[in-house]
């Protein structure tokens, strides 16, 4: 894939159903490998094409159960472009780390 941007991803939460919906989602949509799964939580790493796949990720946190204790971190970066950037979700709230 040229100008591929890798992602990787560290979710959890007390809601197995969720666990098993991002885990559904991420791989139908990008593929994912190196996937390590917990208790709670879930790590891995997926790739896309040249950024951060924004709007599937807000599709996929919106199709997801309440869950007040939910943390999403995904580092998204593309070395050919100098791309870094770290998204965070916790508690309700967005926060994107250039």
């Amino acid at each position: 894939m040229k100008n591929k941007c890798t992602n990787w991803f560290d979710f959890r939460s007390g809601n197995t159903g969720n666990l098993n919906r991002i885990k559904s989602y991420l791989d139908e949509r990008f593929g994912v490998y190196g996937m390590v799964e917990e208790d709670d939580r879930i790590r891995g790493a997926f790739d896309s094409q040249r950024y951060f796949p924004e709007q599937e990720i807000i599709t996929l946190i919106r199709s997801l159960e309440s869950d007040p204790d939910m943390i999403v971190r995904i580092v998204s970066f593309q070395p050919e472009e100098g791309y870094l950037q770290a998204h965070i979700i916790q508690g309700g709230e967005w926060n994107v780390i250039p």
